[in-house]
């Protein structure tokens, strides 16, 4: 494992926001009726992605330098 010095709260690497995002943009496609309908489409998104989270596992590592670059700001 190689180390690299990063932000530490830098939201340009956080992988949380990344996936949320992917969420929020496959939801906002759906009208929902009801809240039960909200959460299983919820939980069929993230089971879509869950199966292939390495995708969106770490950043690329041109990302990591720009972010570096900013000094934590964002990008």
């Amino acid at each position: 494992v190689s180390l690299i010095k990063t932000p530490p709260f830098s939201p340009d690497l956080n992988v949380t926001e990344n996936l949320w995002s992917i969420v929020k943009t496959k939801l906002r496609e759906k009208h929902f009726a009801s809240k039960v309908e909200l959460w299983y489409y919820l939980r069929l998104v993230w089971n879509q992605i869950g199966s292939s989270v390495a995708q969106f596992g770490r950043l690329d590592a041109q990302k990591d330098k720009k972010v570096i670059q900013a000094k934590g700001g964002p990008i």
